[in-house]
């Protein structure tokens, strides 16, 4: 019995393994995808489809736990939405102004900008790993975005790909130190977030929408393919697999294969027809190969937190 049991958690483990990869493979494509899409479509119509999409879908598998949703959850589950919907506005119009390389690339500093939110807004210290990790992943920041004609070019889509990663990071801090989301209902909580973002989406497109706009291209069903695809397996069915995989894996092993996403993201970007430079792969690496030692970093930090010298100096 005793092995029977080990080989069906040897078994889960595995499976568990290859749905999260194949969510980093969806959430690598989606940058080229995206990219297609908004070259002719509004952002924010774009945006529109895919979270409604994914609100629907979500609040369809969650009704339950939607229809209970307790009033902390409701209006906790709308800030984040807020935050989330500026986080997809900014990435998203950064998709358009930028290559999906570089974008993919580049959303990954997230992981590296953690620890300095956290320095910055709890007063944590920052130990050298985590000074090594930045240094490594600013490295290949240089390297990715010196294609655009010097050694550290921004354009336009670049900085605002930063600026979404560096919210990201402050909402991971910021959810993690002061919202009380392991006391709320997750699942209620994300289905209020994805349909906060599309309401967001979709009165803001319905206010910069003017009657000089050519909307046929909404009408293109590569358009709800593409938003389609995204709202479901980019967004319900990534955060299902993430939540299960909590019981069947560990929470660095999962971390280290979603990590993988901007490597997808470059593939699927050259198969889109994009270029990837050896200077630009090297840099790229050097942000891959940053954020995981980052994340290590972060891990053995956060293990040495408890009664230690880290501990917040705020509160």
């Amino acid at each position: 019995m005793t092995s029977d049991a080990s080989q069906t958690r040897k078994h889960r483990a595995g499976l568990m393994d290859l749905l999260l990869v194949l969510v980093a493979i969806v959430w690598g494509s989606s940058y080229i995808t995206t990219k297609t899409v908004v070259i002719a479509a509004p952002v924010l119509w774009f945006l529109t489809a895919r979270f409604g999409i994914a609100a629907i879908a979500f609040n369809v598998y969650g009704w339950r736990h939607v229809r209970r949703a307790t009033r902390q959850t409701l209006i906790t589950g709308l800030g984040l939405g807020a935050f989330l919907a500026g986080i997809f506005v900014t990435e998203t119009f950064g998709v358009k102004h930028t290559t999906a390389i570089d974008a993919g690339f580049l959303i990954s500093l997230n992981v590296v900008m953690v620890p300095w939110v956290e320095a910055l807004l709890l007063r944590y210290r920052i130990r050298w790993p985590l000074i090594g990790a930045m240094a490594m992943a600013v490295l290949g920041t240089v390297l990715v975005t010196s294609v655009h004609g010097g050694p550290f070019t921004l354009n336009l889509g670049d900085g605002l790909i930063l600026i979404a990663a560096a919210l990201r990071a402050t909402q991971m801090t910021v959810t993690k130190r002061w919202v009380p989301v392991d006391r709320m209902d997750i699942i209620a909580l994300n289905g209020i977030q994805f349909t906060t973002v599309f309401l967001i989406c979709g009165v803001a497109s319905v206010l910069t929408t003017s009657s000089s706009h050519n909307m046929t291209v909404l009408h293109a069903p590569l358009f709800w393919v593409i938003a389609a695809y995204l709202g479901v397996f980019g967004t319900v069915v990534a955060f299902v697999v993430q939540m299960v995989s909590i019981q069947h894996t560990s929470a660095a092993r999962a971390a280290l294969l979603l990590g993988l996403e901007p490597a997808f993201a470059a593939v699927f970007a050259v198969v889109g027809g994009e270029a990837l430079s050896v200077v630009a792969g090297i840099g790229g690496a050097l942000i891959v190969a940053g954020t995981l030692w980052g994340r290590r970093a972060e891990e053995v930090r956060r293990a040495a937190m408890d009664g230690d010298v880290l501990a917040p100096t705020s509160s």
